[in-house]
C-alpha cells in the first residue's frame, strides 16, 4: 500500500483480500514472479528471431527472382 509491500489474505479460495487503514490508501495488486518475467522475455526474442528469419528468407527469394538464369546446355 502507498508503495510499500502489504500482506494480503486469501479469501473465497480464489479472490485476494486486505486489510485497509482508514483514508486515503493507494493499493495495487501486481503479478510479476520471476519466471513469468524469463518465460516473457525468451517469447520476445523468439518471436524477433522468428520475424528476422521470415524476412531473410522473403529477402533471398527477391534477390533468386532478380537475377537472370544461367542455362546450362551440352
Amino acid at each position: 500500500m502507498d508503495g510499500a509491500p502489504a500482506d494480503y489474505l486469501r479469501v473465497d479460495y480464489l479472490l485476494r483480500g486486505m486489510s485497509v487503514p482508514a483514508g486515503i490508501i493507494r493499493s495495487s495488486f501486481r503479478f510479476e514472479p520471476h519466471s513469468y518475467v524469463i518465460g516473457n522475455t525468451i517469447t520476445v526474442i523468439a518471436s524477433l528471431l522468428g520475424w528476422l528469419l521470415v524476412i531473410g528468407a522473403v529477402v533471398v527469394e527477391v534477390r533468386k527472382k532478380g537475377q537472370p538464369e544461367i542455362s546450362k546446355t551440352a
